[in-house]
């Protein structure tokens, strides 16, 4: 349940920022704004009227929305020039980076976890590999291999090598014991697998709690929402370009996300430490800024793809099919949201658990 609450807080705060932008470009540009709601309709009642626009408050618990005429009319989004149009449509992402920057900065001035000691996590188990057959699970961190501790994905692969058809003994941490586990590195690893069979992360196991001047703070923040908005950017193209496996990609879906937002938030009720959630709200919100200015249809990046084509034709497409294009493209990308959804009802990863490796002093 606080899943829920917090991922209904936390999207609503990004979503909101993210329509103000729009909003106040709007305005400035002189596009007239029927209304800006909080929530979703259905609508409960109207806070305010002021120069034409209905500022209003809906039923359902979620985001906002800024309701602005498409229509070639007085006022209408339309009746404007091609850069006005781009910076209406690009300044909802760009009030989600600033938000990001705001919440990230918090996050380090809140306190930062400075990572003491790592281990290796298993993010995925292949099926039939040495380590599967031998018990490993996802979620289990390495903390040693024949007694021989390993803080880095690189020292237990370089371990792994050394072993080939050995067996080896693997110290393995889970939630509810530390176990010894043996497996055989085989020498014939399947295509785009290791000679166990594994998929690995370096996390840090014990950390201390580190808080940051303002300066350094927003110099950190800022620093972590540049690679996060890189890293977005550039997946793709790694994993066109066979830099990166398809499988080292998982999409976070709502499900996903509510269980670590949830999580998040009983950190900072419980510990007082709202690190985890102010990072993961400002990630959320750098993450809402690159998706959507993806050129699909349905997004804002979309809709600037049309404004491309129209500067290149030298005239836009009529309105009632670009309309037509967003609409299907809307349905595609909540049809692929669903399936990721139920996915991960069916099989939730595990999440990693901050709180835990802090270290009392």
């Amino acid at each position: 349940m606080l899943g829920v609450v917090a991922f209904l807080v936390v999207a609503s705060v990004v979503m909101l920022s993210h329509e103000v932008g729009h909003f106040a470009a709007a305005k400035a540009a002189g596009v007239r704004v029927d209304e800006f709601g909080l929530g979703l309709p259905p609508r409960i009642a109207v806070l305010a009227n002021r120069h034409g626009t209905l500022y209003t408050l809906n039923a359902i618990p979620f985001g906002a929305f800024v309701n602005m005429p498409e229509e070639e009319k007085a006022g209408g989004f339309r009746t404007k020039g091609l850069r006005a149009r781009f910076a209406i449509l690009a300044a909802g992402p760009l009030m989600n980076v600033f938000l990001a920057l705001v919440l990230l900065t918090l996050a380090f001035r809140s306190g930062y976890p400075e990572p003491l000691d790592y281990a290796v996590l298993v993010t995925g188990v292949a099926d039939a590999s040495p380590a599967g057959l031998a018990g490993i699970r996802e979620g289990d961190l390495i903390l040693a291999i024949d007694g021989q501790e390993v803080e880095s994905t690189e020292a237990l692969k370089e371990a792994a090598a050394a072993r080939l058809g050995q067996e080896v003994c693997l110290t393995v941490r889970r939630p509810d014991a530390v176990e010894e586990v043996t497996v055989v590195p085989r020498e014939d690893a399947g295509e785009g697998q290791g000679p166990m069979g594994i998929t690995i992360a370096t996390v840090p196991i014990t950390v201390k709690i580190k808080r940051h001047s303002w300066q350094a703070a927003f110099r950190e923040g800022t620093s972590l929402a540049l690679e996060s908005m890189a890293f977005l950017v550039a997946v793709p193209i790694l994993v066109a370009t066979r830099l990166m496996p398809p499988s080292a990609v998982t999409p976070a879906g709502v499900p996903t996300i509510a269980r670590a937002l949830g999580q998040a938030a009983e950190q900072g009720i419980g510990g007082g430490w709202w690190f985890p959630i102010l990072r993961l709200a400002g990630v959320l919100s750098v993450s809402l800024a690159v998706t959507n200015l993806l050129p699909l249809p349905g997004l804002d990046g979309g809709r600037v793809l049309f404004l491309v084509l129209e500067a290149l034709r030298g005239k836009s497409i009529s309105l009632n099919r670009e309309e037509k294009i967003h609409r299907i493209g809307l349905v595609i990308l909540l049809g692929m949201a669903f399936v990721l959804a139920a996915h991960e009802l069916l099989d939730p990863s595990p999440l990693v658990d901050w709180l835990s490796a802090v270290e009392r002093r």
